[in-house]
């Protein structure tokens, strides 16, 4: 893969280079080769993987590509910036320090739709509060307020919708 993959494309239609949501194990490692690790994240289930690239991680579940993402250092929190291994990336609008009204900002200027959902503080396991920008192709910029409002992650995957239910957010952050 010689082109930078461009993370803008991500949330304006999905997709990390020519890798999209459904695909499988073999046609990922034909477009982006051999991931610097993989794991099986669930052990009573070995068609549930995790292949990660740089600090961009893959996750299949029975043989299907059903999630792509990223977030800060979960151990220290702090953040950094997304790293595709020997993949050259093009972060777009993903730094350090990138904070809501900046995606705001970037999303609109560049004609992306999107959604903002804010989760109250005290409703989250983690106690603090959440706000995420999901783009029409269902790519999710996460943002926690102990981050000062700045960026934590973002997230690709159809568990969750431009038009989901602000009852589901709920409970996915109350667990």
């Amino acid at each position: 893969m010689s082109q930078p993959v461009s993370l803008k494309n991500l949330f304006i239609n999905g997709s990390f280079g020519s890798v999209v949501l459904g695909m499988n194990p073999e046609k990922v490692r034909l477009l982006l080769g051999i991931a610097t690790a993989e794991y099986q994240y669930n052990l009573s289930n070995p068609d549930e993987l995790m292949w990660v690239y740089g600090n961009i991680a893959f996750f299949f579940k029975n043989q299907v590509l059903a999630e792509i993402g990223w977030q800060t250092h979960i151990y220290t929190y702090e953040p950094y910036l997304p790293d595709a291994g020997l993949i050259p990336l093009d972060p777009w609008i993903i730094c350090n320090g990138l904070t809501v009204v900046e995606a705001e900002r970037e999303l609109r200027r560049n004609s992306i739709n999107f959604r903002k959902v804010t989760i109250p503080k005290g409703l989250t396991f983690e106690g603090d509060s959440v706000v995420e920008l999901i783009t029409s192709c269902n790519t999710r910029l996460i943002f926690r307020s102990y981050l000062n409002w700045q960026l934590e992650g973002f997230n690709l995957s159809k568990r969750f919708q431009i038009d989901t239910p602000l009852e589901t957010f709920l409970e996915f952050y109350t667990y």
